[in-house]
C-alpha cells in the first residue's frame, strides 16, 4: 500500500512566516501604523509589487545576457583559433621576394586623349558661334 508523502518542512513553514513578519512589525511600529491606514497600504503594496516586477526584469536580463554569451562563445573561440592559426602560418615579408609591379606612365596618353577633346569642343563652339551669328544677322 502506497500511502502519500509528506514534506515535514512545508508543514510549517506558514506559521514560521507568519511569526517573522509579526516580530518585525512589533519591532517597527511605524509599518504597523502604515499599514493600519488602506491608502497607505495600497501603497506599499503597489510599491513592492513595482519592486518585484523591477527584480523580475533584472534576473531575466542577466539571465538572457548568460545565453547569448553561451550561443556566442563557441563563435569566438573558432574565430580566435582560426586567427592563432593563421598568425602561426603567416609567411613572414621578408622571407617573399616581392617584386616590383612595373608601372605604366600613362600620362602622355593621357595628354592625348585631352588635347583631342579640347579640339573637338574648340571646332564645335565655332560652329555654334557662327550659327548664332547667323540667326542674329537674319533679324
Amino acid at each position: 500500500m502506497i500511502t502519500a508523502m509528506t514534506l515535514p518542512t512545508l508543514n510549517g513553514l506558514p506559521t514560521a512566516l507568519t511569526q517573522a513578519a509579526q516580530h518585525w512589525l512589533t519591532a517597527h511600529l511605524n509599518v504597523e501604523g502604515l499599514m493600519a491606514n488602506p491608502l497607505a497600504s495600497f501603497g506599499l503594496v503597489c510599491l513592492v509589487i513595482f519592486l518585484g516586477l523591477g527584480l523580475l526584469s533584472a534576473i531575466a536580463h542577466v539571465t538572457e545576457s548568460i545565453w547569448l554569451f553561451a550561443a556566442r562563445l563557441p563563435w569566438r573561440l573558432m574565430r580566435w583559433l582560426l586567427g592563432w592559426v593563421g598568425k602561426i602560418w603567416q609567411i613572414p615579408a621578408t622571407r617573399l621576394a616581392i617584386l616590383p609591379f612595373p608601372q605604366r606612365n600613362h600620362a602622355p596618353d593621357r595628354i592625348a586623349e585631352i588635347l583631342t577633346r579640347l579640339t573637338t569642343l574648340q571646332k564645335e563652339q565655332d560652329q555654334l558661334t557662327q550659327e548664332l551669328s547667323h540667326l542674329l544677322s537674319r533679324e
